[in-house]
C-alpha cells in the first residue's frame, strides 16, 4: 500500500489513466490515517461516512472478482458497474474538505483500520485451502440492507460468497451444488440475522450445514458468526446461535476473522526456526538443534541431540507439525533415542502424533507423551524459545 499522500488532482489523474483500484486503496489509506488523527474535527463524521462509502465501492469492484469466479459475470455489468464505482469515487473526492487534503502525516504508524486491510493482504498471500473468507448467509428478502454489508466486508479484501437471485438463475439446476460447494469451501460463516431469515428454510439449511459440518468439528478455525440486523431481537435467536458472537458493524466480522489468524501467524513467527533441543539423558547444558521451517504449505520439523559424553548417545525427531497457538503444536512423525544405560543401550523408536506444550513460565515446550515405551522410564524432550 502507497504510504505517500496524494491530493485530488493526482488521484483524478490516475483514474483517468485506469488505475481506479490503485486510486481507490490510496485514498482509502489516507482517509483512515486522517481519522485515525482528527477524531474531535469538526468534520470527521461527514468524512468518516465518506470513507465508508468509499470502502463499499471497493467491496462492489472485489465483488466483480467474485461474481467472474463463479461465471455470473457479464461484460455489460462489469461495465457499468466499474463507470458506477468510477464515478462515486470521484463524488467522493470533490465531497472532502480542504481540512482533508491539508492533513500532513507526521509518523509512520498507520490506523488500525489500514492494518486489517494490510492482514488481510498478507494472508492472501499465504495459499489457503478455502476459496473464500466468508460464506454470507441471509434471506433475499433482506437484500437490499444486506448488500451494504457484504460489500464492505470485500472492501477490506476479504473474499465473500454471496448466494442470491443471480447466481440462482445463472446456474439453474446447479444452484444447489453451488451453495453446498460454497459452504465447505469457506472458512467461516456470517449470519445475517432477522426474522426473514429464521423464516426461510434455505437459510436454515445453510447455516446448520456449517454448524454441524464445519464449526462443530473445528471451532476456532471455522467461526459462525452472527450478524444483528436491525430491529431483530437477540431472544429470537436458535438456542444454538445465541452464544456464538454477536457483530452489529462489519469491521467487528473483520476484527473477529484477523484475531484468529493474527494469533496463528504470531505463533508462527514463535515456532518457525532453529531452537535447541535436549533430552535429559544426554545434556541440558549441551543442546542439539531442531530445525522448523515451512516447505510448499506444511511445517517440517527435524532435528537432532548428540552426546558428548557417551559417543552414540542421540535423539533424532522428524516430522510434520501442525502449530495450535504460540504455546502448543503437534508433531506427526518419529522420535528416536539411543541412551547406553536404557533399552540395553538399543535405540528406542517412536511413531505417531507428539504433543509439545509450554506451561506456565517455562520457556521451552516439552513434550507430552513422556513414558518411554521401550523401558519404564520418563524421558524429558524439551524444544527451547530461543533460537540459535
Amino acid at each position: 500500500m502507497d504510504k505517500q499522500f496524494l491530493n485530488k488532482e493526482t488521484l483524478k489523474r490516475y483514474i483517468s489513466d485506469n488505475r481506479l483500484n490503485e486510486t481507490i486503496k490510496i485514498l482509502l489509506f489516507q482517509l483512515n490515517e486522517f481519522l485515525d488523527k482528527n477524531e474531535n474535527d469538526q468534520d470527521y463524521e461527514p468524512i468518516r461516512k465518506l470513507s465508508d462509502a468509499l470502502t463499499i465501492n471497493s467491496g462492489k469492484l472485489n465483488g466483480l472478482e467474485h461474481d467472474k469466479i463463479i461465471g455470473i459475470l457479464d461484460r455489460e455489468t462489469q461495465r457499468i458497474t466499474s463507470a458506477e464505482v468510477q464515478n462515486a469515487v470521484l463524488y467522493i473526492i470533490d465531497q472532502l474538505p480542504n481540512q482533508f487534503w491539508n492533513f500532513k502525516k507526521v509518523d509512520n504508524e498507520i490506523s488500525y483500520k489500514s492494518h486489517l486491510i494490510e492482514v488481510v493482504e498478507i494472508l492472501h498471500k499465504h495459499k489457503s485451502k478455502f476459496d473464500y473468507d466468508i460464506f454470507i448467509c441471509f434471506s433475499t428478502k433482506d437484500r437490499e440492507i444486506s448488500k451494504p454489508i457484504w460489500e464492505m466486508l470485500r472492501g477490506y479484501g476479504l473474499k465473500v460468497f454471496v448466494s442470491d437471485e443471480d447466481l440462482q438463475n445463472t446456474v439453474g439446476f446447479n444452484f444447489l451444488d453451488k451453495i453446498d460447494n460454497a459452504i465447505v469451501n469457506s472458512q467461516h460463516l456470517v449470519l445475517l440475522a432477522s426474522t426473514n431469515a429464521f423464516n426461510s428454510v434455505y437459510v436454515q439449511d445453510e447455516y446448520q450445514a456449517f454448524y454441524n459440518d464445519c464449526h462443530v468439528k473445528n471451532p476456532k478455525n471455522r467461526l459462525l458468526i452472527v450478524y444483528k440486523l436491525d430491529n431483530f431481537q437477540i431472544a429470537e435467536l436458535p438456542r444454538i446461535l445465541r452464544n456464538k458472537q454477536i457483530a452489529t458493524h462489519p469491521e467487528q466480522i473483520v476484527k473477529t476473522i484477523l484475531f484468529e489468524n493474527e494469533k496463528k501467524e504470531i505463533a508462527k513467527l514463535k515456532i518457525l526456526g532453529n531452537h535447541q533441543l535436549t533430552l535429559q539423558w544426554i545434556s541440558w547444558d549441551y543442546t542439539g538443534v531442531v530445525k522448523i521451517e515451512k516447505i510448499n504449505n506444511l511445517i517440517e520439523c527435524s532435528g537432532q541431540q548428540l552426546s558428548k559424553e557417551h559417543l552414540g548417545d542421540f535423539l533424532k525427531i522428524n516430522g510434520f507439525v501442525d502449530i495450535i497457538n504460540e504455546n502448543e503444536f503437534i508433531l506427526n512423525g518419529t522420535i528416536i533415542t539411543k541412551i547406553h544405560h536404557i533399552n540395553n543401550g538399543n535405540e528406542c523408536l517412536r511413531k505417531g502424533n507428539f504433543h509439545f506444550r509450554a506451561i506456565g513460565e517455562r520457556k521451552y515446550w516439552r513434550m507430552k507423551e513422556q513414558l518411554n515405551p521401550c523401558e519404564p522410564v520418563t524421558d524429558y524432550i524439551d524444544i527451547y524459545f530461543k533460537k540459535i
